[in-house]
């Protein structure tokens, strides 16, 4: 089939279209660079524009897999991000949940699959250390390790000596130069999608958009 339409696409993307039709887009999607470049900005610009909030998605206490959510941290357009205690191995971690509102949970699962795997690719002190993924009945989380911290663009907020802003600046570069030494093109590097730890470490986030930067290698979903 020839390229989808753009109607098309952004119904695709927010999960609008039925199965049948679904399947055909998404598999003309996985091997076209043109419709992945689309979708992609097309994300981005929703994840720009927090939804209303309707409370949270999941509820102190819930039980998420063997993670027990703790409290919310940070939200979106496409998702919220929750504190979380691991008792198998008694530390704190994130939970990346994606919004469902109307797309297949399959379609979820892969797009944090591809996040995960983009990270796990990646080994640097300043990039954030991806755990796992996971499916628990209508929801879809990615588990990372918690900074305890603030966004670059809220760190910004309050005025810093010029020295600390450039280590600052400099050590978000150093995760995003490893990103692409990896062969991973962020493509939506900005203050939001950097955190600056208590302890003053800086970690690049957010690589759900990541591409590869080589054409022929692509971030595939696990084969089953």
């Amino acid at each position: 089939m020839g390229c989808p339409s753009e109607t098309t696409l952004s119904d695709f993307l927010e999960g609008a279209l039925p199965d049948a039709h679904r399947t055909r887009v998404l598999a003309h999607v996985e091997g076209c660079e043109r419709c992945q470049e689309h979708l992609a900005l097309g994300a981005s610009a929703a994840e720009a524009v927090p939804s209303p909030d309707d409370g949270p998605l999941v509820t102190t206490g819930t039980q998420l897999s063997r993670y027990v959510v703790q409290e919310r941290i940070g939200r979106g357009a496409m998702g919220e991000v929750y504190a979380a205690h691991d008792p198998e191995l008694d530390r704190r971690v994130a939970l990346k949940l994606l919004r469902p509102e109307g797309r297949h949970l399959e379609e979820l699962r892969l797009r944090l699959l591809r996040e995960a795997q983009a990270l796990a690719r990646l080994a640097h002190p300043h990039v954030v250390t991806v755990y796992d993924v996971g499916v628990c009945e209508d929801c879809v989380f990615l588990t990372l390790e918690l900074v305890e911290g603030a966004s670059l663009a809220e760190w910004l907020e309050t005025p810093r000596p010029w020295q600390d802003v450039v280590r600052v600046f400099v050590d978000a570069g150093r995760g995003l130069a490893a990103a692409h030494a990896a062969g991973l093109v962020h493509r939506d590097f900005k203050p939001g999608n950097v955190l600056v730890g208590k302890d003053g470490r800086v970690r690049v986030t957010d690589f759900g958009l990541a591409r590869p930067s080589h054409p022929h290698a692509p971030i595939l979903p696990d084969q089953h």
